[in-house]
Order: C-alpha cells, then sequence, then structure tokens
C-alpha cells in the first residue's frame, strides 16, 4: 500500500490520533480491508480538523476499493480531490477515480479522467502507468 507510519502531528496530545491512524494503516497493509474501512471512517469521524485527514481519506477509498466497493471508493476520492486540492495523493486519487469507472464499465469517463490526470499532474509517479491505461482504453472498440 504506502508508508505504513506517519509522523506525529504536531504536540503530544495528538498521540492518540497518531495511533488509530497508523492502527488502520496496519490493518490495510496487512488485508484486513473491512477493519482498514472501519478504522479509517472512525479516524475522519473522530478527528475532522487533523493533518491526517487527506491520507485518512485517501485510504478508506483504498479499503473501500479492496472490497470491491467501487462506486463509493470513486465517490470517497472525488471527496478528497474537491475537499483538500493541494494535497500531494491528488494525482493518485484521480487515477483511483478512472480505476473505479473501469470496474463500473464506465469507459468513456475513465478515458477523460486519465487525460484531465495526464495534463494536470504531468510530473506525478503514476503518468507512466495512466498513460498505459489510456492506450490499452483507446485500442479497444467502441
Amino acid at each position: 500500500v504506502s508508508q505504513s507510519r506517519y509522523p506525529s502531528p504536531e504536540g503530544a496530545s495528538q498521540a492518540a490520533e497518531t495511533k488509530q491512524f497508523n492502527d488502520a494503516m496496519t490493518q490495510l497493509n496487512e488485508g484486513q480491508f473491512k477493519l482498514a474501512f472501519e478504522s479509517f471512517n472512525q479516524f475522519i469521524q473522530a478527528n475532522p480538523s487533523s493533518k491526517l485527514l487527506p491520507e485518512a481519506q485517501y485510504h478508506l477509498a483504498l479499503s473501500q476499493f479492496s472490497l470491491k466497493n467501487f462506486k463509493a471508493a470513486m465517490l470517497t476520492q472525488q471527496k478528497l480531490i474537491s475537499l483538500y486540492p493541494e494535497s500531494t495523493r491528488i494525482a493518485d486519487a484521480k487515477m483511483m477515480v478512472a480505476n473505479c469507472q473501469i470496474q463500473l464499465s464506465d469507459i468513456q469517463s475513465a478515458k477523460q479522467t486519465l487525460r484531465d490526470l495526464i495534463a494536470q499532474h504531468p510530473d506525478s509517479e503514476v503518468i507512466p502507468v495512466a498513460k498505459k491505461r489510456l492506450a490499452v482504453l483507446n485500442s479497444l472498440k467502441k
């Protein structure tokens, strides 16, 4: 998945928040997707002003995707993109939106999402995968 430990938010009083987030990450990394989904959801509800919220939102969607709940994962990532436009997870979130659209057989939307991703985030590390995915989608018969 991604880095399993994140630095503690400022202040020792934030230790419980960091532990809650890291516990959810551990569940996700261990493939306990339903438990991770519940933990990230609880984290988001309990810590509405956390600096870790964009990461929690991203990983909540990753849990949903892993549970094959593609529509929910797509909506969760779209919420991340809307609420946290400066997040370092935006390109990753857009890639997951495209993957959800593919899983939901919405190929035209997936193509547009991938084109937008490539145009708006040309330096992202997901771009090579996005270009390959778009080429495959473009090669499909309509």
